[in-house]
């Protein structure tokens, strides 16, 4: 790339790079940030961009920290950081709810901070989704994969985040848009329910569940309007690389780098031993026909928000309008998540099976 030079340690691309310009920061003829060592999922660039604007100006940065009302730390946690960042960092203000009515309209601001779990940062991207920023995630949860820090991790880290030197790893997401069938506009002509066309989008997963009474159902599924195969079972996911450490391995599906561009699709408990899990082009357009179907019935996205499905409507899956900008944890890679919170690829340990029989 002109104007930039190789390293062989991890490279800081900025938009002043890519215009074939050096990056210019106070104090610093080159940006220290080149010199992290960072897992190759992580990228510094332009999601730290209105930081490094900010800096450059001599200014302070700014953040709103975003809190989940269930946890009963949040507002203690949010105070001590709050104290934490004083002098250093404006905190705009603290909005610990579901809808986020505050940091969703303040203006000018350089990063979240989301306190919660995983689903507290789920919900979070959504809402935010346009303001196209960083979220930097404070494990309050139980497993914590996309909020990797601990409290007393995240202060260690802030002399790097109030410098735009976290490494941030983009998410893809996904959209999803239901086109009812005849079978929701007859139920919609007898007044018996309302079932208009549904869209929304996801950044972990779209799930077609069988719902009661539980029933298998029937789903043709095609991509790129060619027909790929008809499954019946308990339902279908579809995951993003990032998704794919949730409902997506459980139900068997494959572990996938969440830094790579890709669709994965696995069935749920199929009626049959050749239907596999399948990783598909970023670009592809899946599209799921519900043949037969239960009165419960359900996608939900995220497992957060949820649209019924009758016979013959069409789900249509395809990537997202968004990405998901994420501040990571730079002494804790992706697979290294996997290890401590799921114990993957763990040997047995006939110590611990045996001190159980005792």
């Amino acid at each position: 790339m002109p104007g930039v030079k190789s390293h062989k340690k991890a490279t800081v691309t900025t938009p002043a790079q890519r215009d074939g310009k050096r990056p210019r920061r106070p104090g610093h003829k080159t940006s220290k940030a080149a010199s992290l060592r960072l897992p190759r999922t992580f990228d510094i660039d332009w999601g730290w961009s209105a930081l490094l604007g900010r800096l450059e100006a001599g200014q302070r940065p700014r953040t709103v920290i975003i809190g989940n009302p269930t946890k009963p730390s949040t507002r203690q946690v949010a105070d001590r950081i709050v104290r934490q960042l004083r002098g250093r960092c404006d905190v705009l203000d603290i909005d610990i709810s579901r809808t986020l009515p505050i940091a969703s309209t303040i203006d000018d601001i350089d990063f979240f901070l989301v306190l919660g779990g995983d689903g507290t940062l789920l919900s979070a991207a959504r809402t935010l989704s346009n303001r196209n920023l960083p979220l930097v995630g404070i494990h309050l949860g139980h497993l914590g994969f996309l909020t990797t820090f601990t409290e007393a991790e995240f202060g260690q880290h802030i002399d790097a985040l109030l410098a735009a030197k976290l490494p941030i790893s983009r998410r893809v997401t996904l959209e999803c848009t239901i086109r009812r069938g005849e079978a929701a506009m007859a139920a919609n002509n007898a007044g018996d329910e309302v079932l208009g066309d549904f869209s929304a989008w996801a950044v972990n997963d779209c799930v077609i569940t069988a719902g009661p009474p539980f029933r298998m159902i029937r789903m043709k599924l095609s991509i790129n309007n060619q027909p790929m195969t008809q499954v019946v079972g308990d339902g279908l996911i579809v995951a993003t690389p990032g998704g794919s450490t949730a409902y997506n391995l459980s139900a068997g599906g494959p572990l996938v780098d969440p830094s790579v561009k890709a669709i994965v699709v696995t069935p749920i408990c199929p009626h049959s031993i050749t239907h596999k899990p399948a990783v598909v082009c970023e670009t592809s357009r899946i599209e799921v026909l519900a043949v037969k179907v239960n009165q419960g019935s359900t996608v939900f996205l995220d497992g957060q928000i949820q649209s019924p499905i009758r016979e013959g409507d069409r789900i249509e899956v395809r990537l997202g309008p968004y990405e998901l900008q994420l501040a990571r944890n730079p002494i804790v890679g992706e697979w290294q998540a996997l290890q401590q919170r799921l114990l993957w690829g763990r040997e047995p340990s006939m110590k611990e099976v045996k001190g159980k029989r005792d």
